[in-house]
């Protein structure tokens, strides 16, 4: 099974997505997450291979790190 979800986030800049992808990864290995940052709606992917995706605790680690997030369709 695999999982992918995608979100619009407002991170600004390389430095903080890679802290962001550290602290996710660190709690969800499983996960591999990808920003674009160039596009304007500076996007998250994740990618589960193996199981869904916990989007409850992985929205609120972006959020308590003071950013927004919300999914995209």
């Amino acid at each position: 099974m695999c999982d992918i979800k995608i979100y619009k986030t407002n991170v600004p800049n390389h430095n903080v997505a890679s802290s962001i992808r550290e602290t996710i990864q660190g709690n969800f290995p499983e996960c591999t997450l990808f920003f674009d940052l160039e596009d304007r709606d500076k996007v998250l992917k994740i990618v589960n291979e193996t199981a869904d995706i916990r989007e409850p605790e992985i929205l609120n680690i972006i959020r308590n790190s003071g950013y927004s997030i919300e999914p995209l369709p």
